[in-house]
């Protein structure tokens, strides 16, 4: 009976031990995974704006320092599905896509939305643009952008592929009234007769505002639909 007792206090105490490890193990592995994941979340924002206050360079340390993929999906962008990489492309940083690609960066990935990095990347460019200061700023934003934009093109980004609602680069280059921008698209091979998913528009419709940008599409459909 004796020794029963002291078998049972020893299972027990073994027990609780074991359990006081397990939990011991457990915080300590949600803590560095708490912590590996506020660090995705810095390194995605700090690509998306890149030139703010050395922001370039601190992601690139981050990165460096705790070998985060340029492919991991961001824990707090979950509804967009950000990856360091894609958030390089809208920030538009060739210093900070070019480390990505060496470092693994997979440029057939695509966002939740279906937004692939060269979309992301003229999303980012037309958003510049529409904040630059002065003329040095925008033609410095548009020869950074048509560095980026042939960067991802060679590396065999779909300059036709379309998101979720259909819509492809040129769609959205569209909407934005920069005549170089559909222009240097469509020299590297976008497609004006692409529709949307639910409008069923190409192109061209997309820029009924800016006559300029939709003359140029329509000149595009006209000498492909003479082939």
């Amino acid at each position: 009976m004796f020794d029963s007792a002291i078998l049972l206090a020893f299972s027990l105490s073994t027990s609780l031990i074991a359990a006081v490890c397990l939990y011991d193990l457990y915080r300590r592995q949600k803590k560095q995974s708490d912590h590996e994941k506020e660090n995705l979340d810095l390194v995605c924002h700090l690509a998306k704006f890149p030139y703010e206050m050395g922001n370039e360079d601190h992601c690139l340390a981050l990165m460096r320092k705790h070998q985060i993929s340029p492919n991991a999906s961001s824990s707090n962008l979950q509804r967009s599905q950000l990856t360091p990489f894609l958030s390089a492309c809208y920030g538009g940083s060739f210093k900070l896509i070019q480390f990505m690609l060496e470092f693994g960066a997979d440029n057939e990935l695509y966002n939740l939305n279906g937004d692939g990095a060269l979309y992301m990347a003229i999303y980012g460019i037309a958003c510049r643009l529409r904040s630059a200061q002065c003329a040095q700023q925008r033609s410095s934003e548009i020869q950074r952008g048509v560095l980026i934009i042939d960067c991802l093109a060679n590396l065999g980004c779909d300059i036709n592929s379309q998101n979720e609602f259909g819509f492809t680069p040129l769609h959205w280059a569209a909407t934005t009234g920069e005549k170089w921008l559909v222009d240097h698209l469509l020299k590297r091979g976008a497609d004006p007769f692409i529709l949307t998913t639910h409008s069923k528009a190409p192109p061209s419709a997309f820029a009924s505002e800016k006559k300029h940008v939709q003359m140029l599409l329509k000149r595009a459909e006209n000498i492909h639909q003479s082939f």
